[in-house]
Order: C-alpha cells, then sequence, then structure tokens
C-alpha cells in the first residue's frame, strides 16, 4: 500500500506539561488488495495526539487519535484510539503500557469491527 500527500499540523497547546497536536491531510491510496473493489482511492487524515506529564514528569500519560476517512465513501472508515502511560526506568530505558481500539467500517464480512489490544513495551529514549 502507497499513501502520499501533505498533511499540516498545529500544536495547540505547548505548555511543559501538557501537549496537544492537531494534523490534518489529505492523502491519495494506492493498494492491492484481492478482495477489494477499489485499488486507489483519496482519503482525509485528522489525527489528535495529547500528552501529560504527571508527577514530576516521571509519568506520560498519552492519547493519540487518527481518523482515516475515505472521501468516496465515509462508511469505510478506519479510527483508531490509544491510550498510554509511559514511565522511565533506568540507563535510558522506558516502559510503556497502553490500550489500542481500532474500528474499520470497511472491514470484510466475517471479521471484528471494532479490535481492542493491550501492549506492554520496552524501549530506549535517546
Amino acid at each position: 500500500m502507497l499513501q502520499f500527500w501533505p498533511h499540516f499540523g498545529r500544536k495547540t497547546l505547548t505548555r511543559d506539561a501538557l501537549k496537544l497536536v492537531l494534523e490534518l491531510g489529505i492523502s491519495c491510496v494506492d493498494a492491492n488488495f484481492i478482495a477489494s473493489d477499489e485499488d486507489s482511492y483519496t482519503v482525509l487524515n485528522l489525527n489528535l495526539t495529547a500528552g501529560k506529564q504527571l508527577f514530576d514528569s516521571s509519568l506520560k500519560l498519552y492519547s493519540r487519535q487518527v481518523n482515516i476517512l475515505k472521501l468516496s465513501s465515509i462508511k469505510k472508515s478506519i479510527s483508531l484510539t490509544t491510550v498510554g502511560l509511559r514511565l522511565p526506568l533506568l540507563l535510558g530505558l522506558e516502559a510503556a503500557a497502553e490500550a489500542t481500539a481500532n474500528f474499520h467500517c470497511g472491514a470484510a464480512d466475517g471479521k471484528e469491527r471494532p479490535h481492542e489490544a493491550l501492549n506492554f513495551m520496552i524501549g530506549y529514549i535517546w
């Protein structure tokens, strides 16, 4: 799948302990799915990212909302919501726990439309 086109973003709130970013864009998608009637289409992307530092910046609560709206058929839109909590460990390592919900309005027959996942990750910050 290939997706291209410009996106425009705006940091609406940029305090040290609280951040809010809004991104809007139009994309052309070129996909090659076997069971799809339409391989190339245009979508509107609307992304919202928020983060809040807690307890003297030792914990970070964050949220990402990604919406992909298919312009030819809004009924086939995708919405992805992630909420997580990130905490530092030691030596630059960081742990995060996330809850994700993915809703695909145009999911194939027999597939679950909402998909939920819980993730635990350990990573390195540089």
